[in-house]
């Protein structure tokens, strides 16, 4: 109010208005000012929140990264056993703690830690602030001087007891490369199983020193040295009081882990170890020891499967087997790769018969390397970048290998291919690539495969050479580390090239590029690295039986038809082409689906002529009309026959069901006698039906017939399926038919020839990589095996179009067994699918109604069946003189309702939309309607 009171004053005094409206906007000024000062205090204080949150979330993140890193490093440290068998440059860390020179620390699984208690030596936790920070999946490693014991039963506790023996004999031997894992596991104890280590086990002599050697461990223990013990027992009174750490295992694998009896885990997870990776991880171990290398050695026999001898200069040979065992080849271009690899291949095969030693060769440069392979017995598959469509049968039939020879080292209860018993063929192969970068970026997952090779291939007898002009980036890390044999011919940049050849001057590898071509720096990982210059070899002389292939041919262009047989098929799982036979697909409904040109009319008349000659073959009409009743039909012999009723309860059962398709209409058998029941003849045939195109019929019809069609196609599959004699629907179709969509939907067998439209082959699930736009007729795939129809026996015969598909989509003329003779007009009906004639229904029935359109009995024709029709006891009335009431339903009830000439709204009115059919029939047919049951019936009587 002051200001206001002074404004007025000032009024009086100077008697001017200005002084009152400077009163005014004082105050205003003032609440102007407070707003501001306000205004900007909210903001500087949203501001400091942001940049107190923004500091907060680098500090979690920076925290998190160095929990990333204590993680990593951790697990670099103490590796998983399946981690460090893959790679034949790791040992364990022998240090143990600091301040302890007699101890080392072993891991037993991963288990949540806290930063402040890492027992890993050497990891230091600068910025982790929060004090109680754990990490989760960090190694839990425990000291084993004071020995350890796994207390448990079953298959979860022996797993967690051979790895922690694994990695007690892993640090026992990295403390003195000269002992011998024999001496406290011998893997070939009697009556202990491979894979399986004793319990109580007793490593003689500290573990990270070296200690008594060549005495029993019960000797060690008793004569007072140093002894490490582990043991697994079932109980933990059991437990060996000497022993101070004790793991708990549970039945359904959580672990506890004790020390002193105080629990010491949080989280653990225990490590693993099957019983054959233990045994393939003491093989590893047993490679540590220390042994003199042998210079310049001599290779061993050829019936010996552990070894597998090569040279390339007649002066040094290697033994892929045991120094690899597998090998790189890098090199700039044109120095000598490809002559180098064909060397190893030819040398290899010269010492070895084809059963004793084979090989594949995958070569990304045109093919030049298989030149100089051709005529080798020894050869089992040959791939290269001419023939891309090739890749996924060559990885497939490697897996398929893998597996096999797995399962074959299974069967004989060994762990290694040289343990096999001398009369099991099983050669070892060697995988060589040329040019593995260009194969990897063709197909990048071959790097998986390759992996998996590298890892597991010593055992199995599978060895990578793989060559190419880089190594990093080009090859799987896994095959790098593997590879214990490496040749350099000369590489344009050294430091690369030095990282791979340990020990080997930067200098002595800038010289090989001016050396002449061919020249080698030869390396085996722990020997001496040696040059010299690679010699050129022919094939061996002499013929021996050929090397199985490791995977199978590629499908022929053309298929010779061969009776039985739809074509050939191509099958990963067992390596080789194998014939295509009708049991081979499903029963019930099966679609046939490809573009122009790809063969599907062919196709469809080669699975016709494999009919086996005791089933039935049907063939559907291509009118709409026709094939819906024809569809009915079939459903209803489907669901009302059975193979084993006799004919009198068949009569028994359609008499008591009027919906039943009546047997003089839709054809039966005869009745079974008795010399037929005693031979088991009167069982009925399954049924082969095959329908016309059905893209074609599709087309021409509405919505909701093409909706009837579809569920009378799937109806028609299961039922026939469902038989004791089951039997097969089959249709053929374009891929850009609407009706496939619903078809797959319910689980069809499907065959799908070439489509050139991927956008198809993504809806199906189908990989687009297995379809070739040049494909030849006939190639496609079913059930993802690839597969390739053979030419029919009377292509071009009545009844097939060869330049695309017929009415019918099958040659019926090549095969016809419906026990008349085809006529030039077309085949013949099955008596199965005949339709009944206006004549059949009035002799059988009478008292119905016929229903005709107006004007559709204005012919000789007609007015001849109308008589005939009143004759019988029918009403006949055309359709706007019919409505709805009991009438009309006892008639539906009874002898039925003819509909002639009437469109699909006129019948709905007619009969209802339940009963009415939804498709007009030709003008010479005409629908009959019961209760139950609808078929289409020929119009005319007999001389009409």
């Amino acid at each position: 109010m002051a200001p206001l009171l002074i404004s007025v004053v000032m009024v009086a005094v100077f008697r001017s208005p200005f002084a009152l409206m400077i009163g005014v906007l004082g105050p205003v000024m003032a609440l102007g000012s407070w707003w501001e000062a306000k205004r900007n205090h909210r903001a500087a204080l949203a501001s400091d929140r942001e940049a107190e949150e923004s500091a907060l979330i680098e500090a979690q993140a920076a925290e998190d990264q160095r929990v990333r890193e204590i993680r990593q490093d951790a697990l670099a440290r103490y590796p998983a056993i399946e981690q460090w068998m893959a790679n034949p440059l790791w040992r364990p860390d022998t240090a143990g703690h600091p301040g302890s020179s007699d101890s080392a620390t072993l891991r037993l699984g991963l288990d949540r830690v806290e930063h402040s208690g890492l027992s890993t030596p050497g990891l230091s936790t600068p910025g982790l602030s929060r004090s109680g920070l754990s990490i989760s999946g960090v190694p839990r490693t425990v000291d084993i001087s004071g020995g350890i014991a796994v207390v448990g039963e079953g298959v979860e506790a022996s797993a967690v007891y051979r790895a922690a023996v694994i990695q007690a004999l892993a640090l026992w031997c990295a403390g003195d490369q000269e002992r011998d894992l024999r001496l406290v596991w011998p893997i070939d104890r009697e009556g202990a199983l491979p894979g399986e280590p004793p319990t109580p086990l007793e490593l003689p002599g500290a573990l990270g020193l070296p200690g008594a050697l060549g005495q029993p461990a019960s000797q060690a223990s008793a004569s007072g040295a140093p002894c490490v013990r582990l043991e697994q027992v079932a109980r933990p009174g059991e437990v060996h009081p000497r022993i101070h750490t004790v793991l708990v295992v549970g039945h359904s694998g959580h672990a506890q882990l004790f020390d002193h009896g105080r629990r010491i885990d949080q989280a653990l997870r225990p490590d693993r170890l099957s019983a054959p990776g233990a045994l393939w991880a003491w093989r590893r171990i047993d490679q540590w020891r220390l042994v003199e290398p042998e210079r310049n050695r001599e290779p061993g026999s050829a019936e010996d499967r552990s070894g597998l001898w090569f040279s390339l200069d007649d002066q040094h040979s290697h033994d892929l087997a045991t120094d690899g065992p597998h090998a790189l080849v890098w090199g700039q271009t044109g120095r000598g790769k490809t002559v180098l690899l064909q060397r190893l291949l030819l040398d290899t095969a010269r010492r070895y018969r084809p059963d004793q030693f084979s090989c594949v060769l995958i070569d990304f440069k045109g093919g030049a390397g298989a030149l100089g392979l051709q005529g080798l017995d020894h050869l089992a598959g040959v791939l290269t970048d001419l023939e891309p469509d090739s890749l996924r049968r060559v990885h497939s039939g490697v897996v398929a290998e893998i597996a096999r020879r797995e399962a074959l080292l299974a069967d004989h209860a060994v762990a290694d291919i040289s343990e096999l018993p001398a009369e099991v063929v099983c050669p070892r192969s060697i995988i060589a690539i040329d040019e593995v970068a260009l194969l990897l970026e063709r197909e990048p997952r071959f790097a998986e495969l390759l992996g998996d090779i590298a890892s597991r291939g010593r055992s199995l007898g599978l060895h990578l050479v793989v060559s190419g002009q880089r190594m990093t980036s080009q090859v799987p890390r896994s095959v790098i580390v593997n590879a214990g044999l490496r040749f350099c011919l000369g590489v344009t940049d050294p430091m690369e090239a030095r990282d791979y050849l340990p020990g080997v001057q930067e200098a002595t590898i800038r010289r090989l590029s001016a050396t002449p071509v061919g020249t080698t720096l030869a390396l085996t990982l722990g020997d001496s690295p040696y040059t010299s210059q690679v010699v050129a070899l022919g094939p061996p002389t002499g013929t021996q039986a050929v090397a199985e292939r490791l995977w199978s041919e590629s499908l022929p262009d053309v298929v010779a038809p061969v009776a039985g047989e739809l074509g050939l098929i191509e099958q990963a799982d067992l390596q080789r082409l194998s014939p295509w036979v009708p049991d081979d697909l499903a029963h019930g409904l099966v679609v046939l689906a490809g573009d122009v040109g790809s063969g599907v009319g062919e196709s469809m008349s080669r699975v016709v002529e494999c009919v086996p000659t005791h089933q039935v073959p049907l063939f559907l009409p291509d009118e709409p009309a026709a094939l819906l009743d024809s569809l009915e039909v079939l459903i209803n012999i489907a669901q009302s026959s059975h193979a084993q009723s006799s004919h009198a309860q068949s009569s028994q059962a359609q008499s008591s069901h009027p919906h039943t398709a009546a047997p003089q209409f839709v054809g039966s058998s005869p009745p079974p006698t008795a010399e037929s029941r005693a031979s088991g003849q009167d069982e009925q045939p399954a049924l082969q039906v095959f329908a016309p195109r059905i893209d074609r019929v599709w087309a021409g019809c509405s919505e909701q017939v093409q909706a009837q069609l579809a569920e009378r196609l799937v109806a028609a599959g299961a039922a026939l399926s469902e038989q004791p004699q089951p039997g097969r629907l089959v249709i053929s179709s374009r891929p850009g038919c609407g009706i496939l969509r619903p078809l797959l939907r319910t689980g069809v067998e499907l065959i799908v020839l070439r489509i050139g439209h991927a956008e198809y082959l993504d809806q199906w699930g189908i990989d687009r990589r297995y379809f070739s736009p040049h494909a030849p007729p006939g190639r496609g795939l079913w059930r993802d095996h690839p597969v390739h129809f053979a030419r029919p026996d009377r292509v071009g015969a009545a009844g097939v179009d060869t330049t695309g598909v017929n009415a019918t989509g099958v040659n019926t003329t090549a095969v016809d067994r419906t026990g008349v003779e085809p006529t030039p007009e077309g085949p013949v009906t099955h008596p199965l699918l005949a339709r009944p004639s206006l004549e059949d229904v009035l002799s059988a029935h009478s008292g119905g109604v016929c229903v005709s359109a107006e004007g559709a009995d204005s012919t000789d024709g007609a007015w001849a069946s109308s008589e005939r029709l009143n004759q019988a006891g029918w009403t006949h009335s055309d359709v706007g003189g019919v409505f709805a009431g009991a009438g009309l339903e006892a008639a539906l009830g009874g002898a039925g309702v003819i509909l002639r000439g009437l469109s699909p709204a006129q019948m709905r009115q007619v009969v209802g939309h339940e009963r009415a059919p939804r498709v007009s029939p030709p003008d010479s047919q005409a629908w009959w309607v019961r209760s139950h049951t609808t078929r289409l019936i020929d119009w005319g009587l007999p001389g009409r």
